[in-house]
């Protein structure tokens, strides 16, 4: 049955779980909103290798600890939440998704690599985890509606178009545990004050 009809069936009202299903997964509703179902997902050994959905609010099942390239790139998602499973986030991973305005990284993560939110143009703000070791080149390119950014200490360095025509970014904190800045890191940021 598709996913509203077993929904209405279940008659789950808002902002409680449905009954996990057989994969470990659970579906539920939230504001009106219901999550992907684990069919949505190819995932393989950890990784998620594609996500099949037709897009609005994703939760990563706690099956994945790698979201793979291009896993969600040019997609319809507007929200994602990262299950803590999340250790690392492959090139590419959410590129040109134009409608993501919120996301929720895993607290384990450890890895981005790079070009994996390029495009994200209206994505207003993310919170890197701390731990997070590695942000590679070009992760956040062209996330024109970036305003602010914190930089966890666990990270020490940056790399070229990291932040690359964040045209909106005003503000970024960058702790003393940086031992290299790239020159293009912050190119075309034209509203950066601090």
């Amino acid at each position: 049955a598709p996913l509203d009809q077993a929904v209405a069936e279940a008659e789950i009202s808002l902002g409680e779980e449905a009954p996990v299903d057989e994969g470990g997964y659970a579906d539920f509703v939230t504001e009106g909103q219901v999550s992907a179902s684990e069919d949505d997902f190819e995932i393989k050994d950890g990784v998620l290798i594609k996500y099949k959905g037709t897009g609005g609010k994703v939760i990563i099942p706690a099956s994945v600890q790698v979201i793979g390239h291009d896993a969600f790139s040019n997609s319809k998602v507007t929200s994602v939440v990262f299950h803590d499973n999340v250790t690392k986030i492959v090139y590419n991973a959410f590129y040109g998704c134009a409608q993501l305005t919120s996301v929720t990284l895993s607290a384990n993560l450890k890895v981005i690599e790079h070009r994996a939110f390029q495009g994200c143009k209206m994505l207003p703000s993310i919170k890197l985890p701390e731990g997070l070791e590695v942000i590679e080149n070009a992760v956040f390119l062209g996330c024109s509606s970036l305003t602010s950014i914190d930089i966890p200490s666990s990270v020490t360095s940056l790399e070229n178009e990291t932040f690359s025509g964040c045209t909106a970014l005003r503000s970024v904190s960058i702790p003393g545990s940086i031992t290299s800045i790239a020159d293009s890191v912050f190119y075309n940021c034209k509203n950066l004050t601090q």
